[in-house]
């Protein structure tokens, strides 16, 4: 998403704050936030698909995909003894 879209985007915001949109405003508003949420997962997915989880021996695993369960994607890693293990499992806080 480029640039003028997302201050299109700020622009219906800040106009909605001061007054009420026009339908065809709120329309332009509803599309450019559909399109910038389908942009932003796009991302985050390739992202995620680029992660690689570094166990204690230094064995690079990407992050693997659970089966959809009501329309959710979990990742999970396989961990150094061959089991299946959620991704959140291997970060550790500080």
């Amino acid at each position: 998403m480029d640039d003028k879209k997302i201050a299109r985007i700020n622009e219906l915001s800040a106009a909605a704050r001061e007054r009420e949109l026009t339908e065809d405003e709120q329309s332009e508003r509803a599309q450019l936030r559909a399109e910038y949420v389908a942009a932003y997962k796009k991302s985050l997915v390739n992202h995620l698909n680029n992660v690689k989880i570094v166990d204690d021996k230094g064995n690079k695993t990407p992050l693997r995909k659970k089966a959809k369960k009501n329309e959710e994607i979990s990742f999970y890693v396989r961990s150094w003894h061959g089991h299946y293990c959620p991704a959140w499992h291997y970060f550790k806080t500080a």
